[in-house]
Formats: C-alpha cells, structure tokens, sequence
C-alpha cells in the first residue's frame, strides 16, 4: 500500500517538476505551443494529485463523522448526462450510452456527491477498458429507491475481489492491472458516500467480458412543487 501510494505521488510530482525545470532552462527557447504542452500536462498532473488529496480528505471526514451532505431535489438522469459529456472529453476510444427514463428522475441526495461517484465510477471504466468498447449507465426507480449501474466492456474483475475493491487502499493485482495507476482510494471513497445516504453498492463482473457497479440510495420524499422544478443544485 505505501508503494502504491508513494508511487502514485511520486509520478505527477516528476513529471511537474521535469516540466518546470525544462520551461526554466535558459538554453533551451521553446516555442509557444511547446510551452502550452508542457502547461497542458502540468495542469492533469496537478488534478490527479488533487484527487487524491481530496479522496483522502473525504476519508478523514468519513472517519472521524465529518462526512456531510448537501441534499436537494435532483434530477439524476440530468446529473449523470452532464457527466458523462465532461467524461467524452477523455477517450476517443468508447461509445457512451445514457439509459435513463425520458421523464425526470428526481430523487433528494447530495447532488455533488453523487456526481463525484457518477465520476469516479465513469473514471474506472474507461481505464479498466482500454480496448474500448460501450460505457453505458442506466437508472430506475425501484422500490423507493433510485438505482444507477455503470456497465463497461473491459478486463473485468476476478470473483475473489469483488468484495474487496470497495476497501481503502485495496487494488486488483494482476498482469492486465499492472498499468493502470491508482492507490485504490476512489470505490472506498464512493461506498462511504453511498452508505451516508443510506444506501449500498456493489459491483458484477466476469473476467474478459466487463463490469457493472451499481449503488442505490432513497429517493426520499419530493413534494410535488419540488419535483417539478428540480435542479442540479
């Protein structure tokens, strides 16, 4: 765990600091493009270590009881398509596919929390599906409860972990993984998230074929004016 971790700081902070070092060189005069490049890459590298401060912070807040949330009327359907369009931005590789009622699913959560899981859970599936293929994420309302699944069409999970990528620091160690980076903070952080709302999340998979992360929470009681004016927050 502390290699990954290590490792996973260690790699943006190199390619930050190569980057400064090389912009502050003065025998080298590069060209403007070559100099938004490198600002270009310094940028991503300073958001992945952002997010895992804040998975780390969320944690601490988990942890020690912190953890609030926001809640409001929500149109779900409408969250997860405005993600899923940040996410397009990411591959050119996968087709996205938002399967979701026409009609408003209005549920009261904590809309950017759920947008951070929604995220997360996107995040993964692009990178656990690197041949490409079909992200799809679908959501119900079942029994009181809204349902959302992310369905890829990547390297799947072996059986033996599946109850297992939900722990802190707890990553699939295999030939098919060995590449992919990550020190196994963001399904810890989405369980805590999705069990403050009182609700659950689990994951199925088949080794070869993909998989699908579902997680349910209340949909709790929408007054009716409410409902129809529902926002994103």
């Amino acid at each position: 765990m502390i290699a990954n971790f290590s490792h996973e700081l260690r790699t943006p902070l190199g390619l930050i600091k190569l980057s400064c070092t090389s912009l502050l060189a003065d025998d080298v005069d590069f060209d403007q493009e070559t100099r938004r490049e490198f600002l270009r890459g310094m940028n991503a590298e300073t958001d992945r270590l952002e997010k895992i401060v804040d998975n780390l912070l969320d944690l601490s807040r988990v942890e020690s009881g912190r953890l609030r949330l926001d809640k409001c009327p929500t149109d779900v359907g409408q969250l997860v398509r405005e993600v899923m369009t940040g996410c397009k931005i990411q591959t050119t590789q996968h087709r996205f596919v938002h399967d979701f009622s026409p009609d408003p699913l209005v549920a009261i959560i904590d809309p950017k929390r759920v947008e951070q899981i929604v995220r997360n859970l996107l995040g993964n599936a692009i990178k656990y599906s690197p041949e490409g293929g079909t992200i799809t994420v679908r959501g119900r309302e079942e029994q009181g409860q809204l349902i959302v699944e992310v369905s890829d069409q990547g390297i799947g999970i072996p059986s033996g972990d599946l109850e297992r990528v939900f722990e802190r620091f707890y990553r699939v160690e295999n030939e098919a993984t060995r590449n992919v980076g990550g020190v196994g903070l963001g399904l810890a952080v989405c369980r805590s998230i999705v069990e403050a709302h009182g609700g659950r999340i689990w994951v199925e998979s088949a080794l070869g074929v993909g998989s699908t992360f579902h997680f349910s929470v209340p949909l709790g009681v929408v007054p009716e004016a409410l409902s129809e004016q529902a926002t994103l927050g």
